[in-house]
């Protein structure tokens, strides 16, 4: 995941020539130098998830991106390709990321609250809707990337859900995922929801093996390096302890075998 050292990769916060010079700069000190496609799916908190070369894919290219940037044209909140070197990107603020692999595919999901927990209790979450490309008991998968519950203040108005989760599509997992802020800039004791442990759990319940789930819970709004927070969160914003609307740029591939 790469932070505020090298810049705001906000895709709409910031005019597009701006936005892929910041991208451009990021890939050629931190990327393979032959990586030919970075696929960065439109999250808009949905349950999509899209294949590299869908029909709805816009892309960029040419003298001053030598490296093809695609986006979905559509909403999506997860992007599968396959073979090596071909890069999966999330613009989180705060939302976790899910990695899937099995074999030569990859997966990168957004792992926010309402790509997990849908509003429409029949609604897929965005797990449920990537697996069903994948071998559950032959994937792997990793969670890294987001805030913790130490951090995150939900809007309790739109998610009714978290003080009550009986009205939630997986109320038991929900309430076991439930705790209070402990680092937050909002202040501790707000009821707040561990997003890697509801992720963790919709993967066991979707059949991907315990042992094939691993993660690293390092909170993006309350880590800090130096004395200096490496990473842009939007809890950190909304409070106020942030300046700017800030995306980091988090992003994955195989490597060639």
């Amino acid at each position: 995941m790469i932070g505020v050292k090298d810049g705001n990769f906000h895709p709409t916060s910031q005019p597009r020539e701006e936005f892929l010079k910041t991208l451009m700069r990021a890939k050629e000190k931190h990327l393979p130098p032959h990586m030919p496609w970075i696929f960065g799916p439109w999250v808009q908190f949905s349950n999509r998830v899209a294949h590299l070369h869908e029909d709805d894919d816009s892309w960029t290219t040419g003298d001053s991106w030598p490296t093809g940037f695609v986006r979905t044209r559509s909403p999506a909140d997860g992007g599968i390709v396959t073979g090596p070197l071909t890069g999966i990107a999330i613009f989180n603020g705060d939302c976790p990321l899910v990695f899937l692999q099995q074999n030569d595919q990859l997966a990168v999901l957004h792992a926010g609250y309402r790509c997990l927990i849908r509003a429409d209790q029949d609604g897929k979450n965005v797990i449920e809707s990537a697996i069903e490309y994948f071998d559950p008991k032959q994937t792997h998968a990793w969670i890294q990337g987001g805030v913790g519950p130490c951090c995150w203040l939900p809007e309790y108005d739109d998610k009714p859900e978290i003080l009550e989760p009986k009205r939630s599509r997986r109320p038991e997992l929900l309430a076991q995922c439930l705790g209070r802020t402990t680092q937050s800039p909002a202040g501790p004791g707000h009821v707040s929801v561990d997003l890697y442990a509801l992720a963790r759990g919709l993967l066991l319940q979707v059949g991907v093996p315990e042992e094939n789930i691993s993660w690293d819970t390092t909170c993006t709004c309350c880590a800090m390096e130096n004395g200096e927070p490496p990473y842009w969160s939007y809890t950190r914003f909304k409070s106020g302890k942030q300046d700017v609307d800030g995306r980091n740029f988090s992003i994955a591939w195989l490597e060639q075998q």
